[in-house]
């Protein structure tokens, strides 16, 4: 992958040595395909500085609490700050790398204000991650994390729920296929770009078209 400065690069192996003992929903490749569709939508839109756009979505996933536990968050802070110092980033820019990878998830999102301080980058870079959970990877994604926290494929007993807040979002335990109604067929209307919405309307209707099948196989249907 080209990433457009040796100071990237630097940040990629850091992450990518970091991250090796993620699960495959959120591992280094999903990590790669988010700063790819993040340097696309910077050259479409034209909005934005590509290094800060990549280095956003390099390290989108290093403040997941779904992965990080509450009470070492702040040591990865810290030594997340050391690494970036160390490459010569500004203190100024670090705080603020610090605060668009606390606030990108989706949880998160969920309690944003209305005097949230969005930019340009922070914009690109959430579409193209919300991007990766649309369409067949998505797909793939949404019931491998569910197999590695041990949830059940589909259970028609247990309904999708509302999530309001970061906590209803990381305590949902229902179905992988709950997930779709929870989250996923949600995203297409969070786009903030005119590019990331267009590629989320065709992707959504592949989900669509996903789900109406399974159901038709869940429910002993055939064509003939």
């Amino acid at each position: 992958m080209t990433y457009s400065s040796v100071l990237v690069e630097k940040v990629a192996a850091y992450i990518k040595d970091e991250m090796q003992w993620m699960c495959t929903a959120h591992d280094f490749f999903h990590i790669e395909r988010v700063v790819s569709m993040a340097q696309k939508l910077h050259v479409l839109e034209w909005n934005g500085d590509i290094m800060i756009i990549e280095i956003w979505a390099l390290m989108h996933e290093s403040l997941d609490h779904k992965f990080f536990e509450l009470w070492n968050m702040q040591i990865r802070k810290d030594n997340i700050k050391r690494m970036l110092s160390s490459l010569g980033i500004e203190h100024n820019s670090i705080d603020q790398i610090i605060f668009i990878i606390e606030n990108i998830w989706y949880g998160k999102s969920l309690e944003r204000k209305a005097d949230f301080v969005w930019s340009n980058e922070f914009k690109i870079v959430e579409d193209a991650d919300r991007l990766e959970a649309v369409w067949a990877i998505a797909i793939a994604r949404t019931f491998s994390y569910g197999w590695s926290k041990w949830r059940e494929l589909y259970n028609p007993d247990i309904k999708p729920v509302t999530l309001i807040d970061n906590n209803s979002y990381n305590n949902s335990n229902g179905s992988s296929l709950n997930h779709f109604y929870e989250k996923l067929l949600l995203l297409k209307d969070t786009m903030h770009t005119a590019t990331g919405y267009r590629i989320a309307i065709q992707r959504h209707e592949f989900m669509e078209a996903y789900l109406d099948q399974f159901y038709r196989e869940r429910n002993g249907e055939i064509d003939l």
